[in-house]
């Protein structure tokens, strides 16, 4: 019976070292396969980074490649640049050698045509004086002025040679004497002036008639108060507002006089322009 226990015994420790060599055995094996997976998960690491790696550098290579092209096309540009400029430079100095050229060639023509130019030109200082009106810096008086009952003393002598040809008394750019003999309006130019020709404005609102025998003198004397200077023209007939022009011939004098001589009547003008030099 002991040998049967012992058999027993011998068997049952035979089977748990079968079971340990079958565990032991097992447990390699998958020791193994989780070594095989870590080496193939570390190879995938590493192969993932060295693609990694490998992108990186074809990225830096087609960045290179890139910056290289475009430095390639700034620097065509700059090329191009530097010959449109000095192309420029080659026409300016071209062009400014034969303009001198010209000019070296022509000078003589020129001088010609300046000296003929001037012979031709007309005295235009001279057309500029006839042409300014004298009137315009003088000093206007009368021989009273015309008191409106609503409007005053509104008619002075200076508004004859405002510059103003407005022919509405009430606009107050015209003067206006009182109803009285012989009535005049004079005007001192401050110095002598050779008159060639006087404009006057006659009054439109009303009474343009009343210009009708009026005398316009010129001169120097200021006797009878300038109303015994030389005739220039007479007024015969002047319609309300109308303008009128008188030749004076070159008249010489300091005073312009409009008078009414031997006249009942009031004098009115708008604007009287003396032109001469």
């Amino acid at each position: 019976m002991w040998k049967s226990i012992k058999c027993a015994e011998r068997e049952q420790q035979g089977h748990q070292r079968h079971h340990r060599s079958i565990r032991d055995i097992t447990g390699a094996s998958e020791t193994s396969q989780e070594h095989q997976r870590h080496h193939r998960s570390i190879r995938d690491i590493t192969g993932a980074s060295e693609t990694s790696q490998e992108h990186q550098r074809h990225h830096r290579s087609i960045r290179d490649i890139t910056g290289a092209s475009e430095t390639s096309q700034e620097h065509q540009r700059h090329r191009h640049i530097l010959r449109m400029k000095l192309l420029l430079l080659v026409v300016l100095v071209w062009t400014a050698s034969d303009e001198a050229s010209a000019d070296a060639e022509n000078v003589t023509d020129y001088e010609e045509t300046d000296l003929i130019m001037k012979k031709a030109e007309p005295d235009l200082s001279s057309i500029q004086e006839k042409c300014r009106n004298l009137a315009l810096h003088g000093r206007a008086t009368m021989s009273s002025i015309y008191k409106d009952s609503n409007w005053g003393f509104f008619g002075m002598a200076i508004n004859g040679i405002d510059g103003n040809e407005d022919t509405n008394y009430y606009h107050g750019s015209c003067f206006h004497t009182h109803t009285e003999l012989s009535p005049w309006w004079r005007v001192d130019l401050l110095e002598s002036y050779r008159i060639s020709r006087i404009t006057i404005t006659n009054r439109g609102d009303c009474c343009g008639s009343r210009i009708n025998g009026a005398e316009i003198l010129v001169g120097d004397s200021l006797a009878n108060n300038g109303n015994n200077n030389a005739r220039c023209a007479l007024v015969t007939s002047l319609p309300d507002g109308a303008t009128q022009t008188y030749d004076c011939g070159e008249m010489v004098g300091r005073y312009v006089n409009i008078v009414l001589k031997g006249k009942q009547q009031c004098l009115h003008l708008c604007e009287v322009q003396i032109y001469g030099d």
